[in-house]
């Protein structure tokens, strides 16, 4: 069988890309989708790669980068989200992936990436390992009950929950509606404790939440007696509240948590999904939190940067849901 035709992909590609991210993403609006997070992203416009079918020039997959700027060790980064890869159904076991992959992978230095990072769909975990990505990343699912039947509690035990949730004195959430200061102040006091992490500035916030296209994953400033002290990100899904994002100095996530608890009465769970290694350190377990399942997370370091030892090793990150690629659960 003939090979696929793999390239970077051109402003003319736009409706190949189009109809890719549309059998990838059938639910979404992928135009109003494609602006927010391609063209409008504050760390520069995302790059495609694509391939085509060598006898019919039928577009059959696609992989992309979304750039994000990072810190490492102290020192700015730039870097890249893997983001929408795609083969088409009847294109699949053909290699098409692994040679997408291949051709971003190649293309890192030209782009100033340091590193490639995000968590994978399962059926990617191959070809990105072919491409050379690590996966030896983990990402762990954070649970915190606030009702009984999250967990199947014995009665006194739930009945306890409420009032352990809304311990949250001085506290309150103060929603964020455009390019917010605060949040300015917040990051530049947590960014000194991250070994590597992505630019939570207000900049970002009113990217990654304000003008996203869905508007479900809601940006808070946390308040303690009226003083900002962290800020976050949630998303009401069913019974649960998500802690999409939180960006504060150590010392102040266990109020900022017992806050969004508060926030989050008529749910029955909180949950946040945090690096794994990242997670063990912030000892969640003392503010009511317990792992429920883990997922890979891949990083791709280029031979040339000269923060390979921090971004290479998973103990260092700090990764959220805001990192990913998608406006909602």
């Amino acid at each position: 069988m003939p090979a696929p035709i793999v390239r970077r992909a051109a402003v003319s590609d736009d409706a190949a890309i189009m109809k890719l991210l549309g059998e990838l993403l059938p639910s979404f609006d992928v135009p109003a989708r494609f602006e927010w997070l391609y063209r409008r992203n504050p760390a520069g416009a995302g790059v495609v790669w694509l391939a085509f079918d060598s006898t019919t020039s039928a577009p059959t997959g696609m992989t992309a980068f979304v750039p994000r700027a990072l810190v490492a060790g102290g020192a700015s980064v730039r870097g890249a989200l893997g983001a929408d890869s795609w083969v088409g159904k009847r294109h699949r076991r053909r290699g098409i992936a692994t040679s997408l992959f291949d051709a971003a992978r190649a293309d890192m230095d030209r782009d100033g990436f340091e590193v490639m990072f995000g968590t994978p769909m399962d059926a990617n975990t191959t070809p990105l390992r072919a491409s050379g990505s690590r996966l030896d990343a983990r990402v762990v699912r954070m649970v915190r009950p606030l009702d009984g039947r999250a967990f199947r509690l014995p009665q006194p035990l739930a009945d306890l929950l409420p009032r352990f949730a809304s311990s949250a004195r001085g506290t309150r959430l103060d929603e964020v509606r455009g390019h917010d200061p605060r949040i300015d102040r917040i990051w530049e006091e947590a960014r000194h404790e991250l070994d590597v992490g992505t630019v939570r500035d207000a900049a970002f916030y009113d990217w990654r939440f304000v003008q996203s296209p869905s508007k479900v994953q809601r940006p808070f400033v946390i308040l303690e007696r009226g003083v900002p002290m962290a800020a976050c990100a949630l998303e009401s899904a069913g019974d649960a509240l998500h802690i999409v994002d939180l960006v504060a100095p150590r010392r102040h996530w266990g109020k900022a948590l017992r806050a969004i608890a508060a926030h989050a009465l008529g749910h029955e769970r909180v949950e946040i999904r945090l690096a794994a290694d990242d997670a063990a350190s912030r000892h969640l377990w003392r503010h009511g939190f317990f792992a429920r399942g883990e997922a890979a997370m891949s990083t791709l370091v280029s031979p040339s940067s000269k923060r390979a030892a921090h971004l290479g090793d998973p103990a260092r990150w700090f990764y959220t849901r805001a990192d990913a690629d998608m406006d909602c659960a």
